[in-house]
């Protein structure tokens, strides 16, 4: 057995948190370029009808900002993102920005997550388990956006 000083993963500033990763850019921009990669696919034709296979409304809400909240039409053979939050959701999931950014940069093993409780869900999350292998396949299509949305945030 390998014994772990927890100190070592307790962050200076503090009260008993575990060190996070740290974010690839901001909130907004990982919102905005995971925004853009969904429209792109439902743009596609084909990744459209692959990724309604889900057959659900989803939201993906990023805990600690709940006004980021993306909420995406997965049916009828074709995807549609809707503006705002919707209540009338069938699955969602609730999760940390880094964890947005690992779906579509291909770094998230989100059933581990969520057994281990770090991203909660409602609904059938099942179902939308099946398109996470689509939705890593598109990382240098987000990571495109993400340095896109990056750099206009610079501008600012």
């Amino acid at each position: 057995m390998c014994a772990v000083n927890v100190q070592d993963h307790i962050s200076p500033g503090g009260a008993g948190m575990l060190l996070m990763p740290e974010l690839p850019a901001s909130v907004e921009a990982i919102r905005a370029a995971a925004v853009e990669t969904l429209t792109d696919a439902a743009a596609d034709e084909r990744l459209s009808a692959r990724l309604a296979v889900v057959g659900a409304t989803v939201a993906l809400e990023l805990r600690g900002h709940p006004d980021a909240t993306i909420v995406v039409q997965m049916e009828h053979d074709a995807i549609a993102i809707v503006d705002g939050d919707d209540e009338r959701t069938d699955i969602r999931l609730v999760m940390d920005p880094v964890d947005l950014h690992e779906v579509f940069a291909g770094g998230l093993h989100l059933p581990m997550k969520i057994a281990r409780g770090q991203v909660t869900y409602t609904g059938q999350v099942r179902r939308f388990l099946r398109v996470i292998p689509i939705l890593a396949h598109m990382g240098p299509v987000y990571e495109a956006h993400l340095a896109e949305a990056h750099e206009r945030e610079e501008e600012l």
